[in-house]
Parts: structure tokens; C-alpha cells; sequence
């Protein structure tokens, strides 16, 4: 089966007042197939975020994007200089916020957002498309779909304003779902039923979900694979068992100890590593940026950056010491 995502070597730099450039992301490789769900984790300011607005074609016009991107097996690239990105948004390429409430517009009825979405990009009728949304809100969980179709989003819950963006973001039956932390704002029974119901649209439509967040516990609950970002590169990758079991990385090692394991307990202690800015401007750029956070850290770390390096079984990081920090 063709892969719905290829994103090789992503690097997105943005300007700043000097003149200079500052870079976001770092050759960012990504792949996934239908039916399957990778979870991007990490940190604020990791880089999780810009990699999916540059694959949705959301990024502000100043920023500086190299690399390539593939959807659903085609032979375009939708990040080459002059590549159309007409359709791509909604028919391709779903995407899902982290505020419901700031992603639906507060003057439409919530019907018509997914009305218009399915129009577009199904070419349906007004009849029809209205018809087309209230039978998504109703399959992502929406009580009285036809009634509520017609609320306005200040009179839904949290949670109801998440179901309707989802379903908005299914109305062009894209084969590829970009989820942005779509769970942080709602309470926790709400998340889990957020969760359970993107799992079930990616089972029973087969569509290839990324899903980004920064709580590992949830990556390892709802993912197949993982790939864990710092600094605007990725450092460990693999089988979601795998890097929550036994992850390789000091950092994800970190992110395992300081997660709050699925519905468990949060685990108390010290912090496993001192609170600082996730790199560092001393170090040169060849180096790793995680090293001044690092316990493991040698003079080879603050010298020369580490690449992705196969480990075990699919499992990669990007470390000189990669696994001698595992649980």
C-alpha cells in the first residue's frame, strides 16, 4: 500500500530582525500509511506544530521552506517553489486544532462550517451538502445532529465544538487527518472520548492520522508509531511499544518518567532534567542541542550532533549513548 505522507528532510526557517534566519525544523522525516497513526510528541517549541502547518500550507509567507512532501502516493511535490496547493487543504489533507472553540467561525452555524467544507470539495449541492453535514455531526457522536446543525458554536460544550471541527475536517474525505493537540482543552472524559472517536474514523475510514502532543502516556495509548521532536529535529523514532517501553533517547527517557501513565498515577519525584531553553546558543550547530539538559552528555555531544541511527527493530535515535539512560 502507498504511504498517504512522505515528508523528507522538512526544514522551515523563519526571518528575524537581523537579518538572520532561525530554523524551526531540521530535515524532518516522516512517512505513514492508511490506516495507521503516528504521534508527534514533544515539548512547546519543539517543532511539532510547524511541521504540521507546513504540511497543511499554513505557514506565513515569510518563512523559508525546504524539502519534500507526498500525498497518497503521488509523484508531485507539494513543497517545490510553485507547487499548487489548490485542494489540498480539506479534499487532501484534514486538519484538526487545538481550540475547537477559535476554529469554528462564531457568526456561522455550526452546520453550515461543515456544509461549506463538504460543497467545496465534494462538489455537492446546497441540499445535499447540508444533508452531508448532518450526517457527520451525528457519526462524530453529536446528539440531535439535525437540530444542533443549525447552533450557533457559542451554544456547544468543548467537546461538541471538537466533534463538529472533526467532522468539518472529514467533509472532504481527505485521506490524510493533522490533529494538533486536539484533546488539551477539554477535560479528561471528554479527551478520551475525543481520542476513542479519531481512532475509530481512522479504523473504519482507513485514513492516516498524525497526531501531535506532548503527553507520551496518550502517544503510546492511541499511536502504532512515534516520533519524538526536540529542538526542531527528531531523536528517537519507532513502533509506539517500543519508545514508550524502552525509549533510547535521554529525552524521551525524560518525557517516559514524566508522563502520567494512561489512566494511572503521575509519578512523583525530581525533575529529570534542569529547566532550560530547549537549545542552546553557545553550542555550535553541529552539535546536540540537547546536550546541556543531558546527564549522559559527553565533549563528542557538545561537538557533533548525533544522527538518526537505526537501533533495534525500526527503532531509531539520535544519540552517541542512545539506550544506556533506559528504565
Amino acid at each position: 500500500m502507498a504511504p498517504v505522507l512522505i515528508l523528507e528532510r522538512l526544514t522551515v526557517a523563519f526571518p528575524l530582525p537581523d537579518g538572520g534566519w532561525l530554523e524551526a525544523t531540521r530535515e524532518v522525516d516522516l512517512s505513514l500509511e492508511r490506516g495507521r497513526v503516528l504521534a508527534l510528541i514533544g515539548e512547546s517549541g519543539s517543532g511539532k506544530t510547524t511541521v504540521l502547518n507546513a504540511m497543511a500550507g499554513l505557514l506565513p509567507a515569510e518563512a523559508r521552506v525546504t524539502g519534500s512532501l507526498g500525498l497518497d502516493g503521488g509523484g508531485s511535490d507539494l513543497l517545490a517553489p510553485g507547487a499548487t496547493r489548490e485542494g489540498v487543504a480539506g479534499r487532501r489533507i484534514g486538519m484538526i486544532f487545538q481550540n475547537p472553540g477559535a476554529s469554528l467561525n462564531p457568526v456561522l452555524r455550526v452546520g453550515a462550517t461543515v456544509a461549506e467544507v463538504a460543497a467545496v470539495h465534494q462538489g455537492l449541492g446546497r441540499t445535499a451538502a447540508w444533508r452531508a453535514a448532518v450526517e457527520l455531526l451525528d457519526r462524530v457522536g453529536i446528539d440531535d445532529p439535525a437540530r444542533r446543525a443549525s447552533d450557533y458554536p457559542h451554544r456547544l460544550s468543548g467537546g461538541q465544538k471538537q466533534r463538529v471541527a472533526i467532522a468539518a475536517a472529514l467533509a472532504g474525505k481527505p485521506g490524510l487527518i493533522l490533529a494538533d493537540e486536539p484533546t488539551t482543552a477539554l477535560d479528561a472524559m471528554v479527551q478520551a472520548q475525543i481520542l476513542d472517536l479519531l481512532l475509530a474514523l481512522v479504523d473504519q475510514d482507513g485514513v492516516g492520522l498524525v497526531l501531535v502532543t506532548h503527553d507520551l502516556a496518550v502517544a503510546g495509548a492511541v499511536a502504532d508509531e512515534i516520533a519524538v521532536m526536540y529542538a526542531g529535529r527528531i531523536v528517537e523514532q519507532g513502533p509506539a511499544e517500543a519508545v514508550v517501553r524502552r525509549p533510547l533517547h535521554p529525552y524521551a527517557v525524560a518525557l517516559a518518567g514524566a508522563a502520567l501513565p494512561f489512566g494511572g498515577v503521575a509519578a512523583t519525584g525530581d525533575a529529570p532534567f534542569p529547566e532550560l531553553p530547549p537549545a542552546d546558543p553557545a553550542l555550535p550547530v553541529t552539535a546536540c542541542a540537547f546536550a546541556p539538559r543531558c546527564p549522559l552528555a559527553i565533549d563528542r555531544c557538545r561537538s557533533v550532533r548525533p544522527p538518526l541511527e537505526p537501533q533495534d527493530r525500526g527503532h531509531a535515535a539520535a544519540c552517541w549513548r542512545a539506550g544506556e539512560a533506559a528504565p
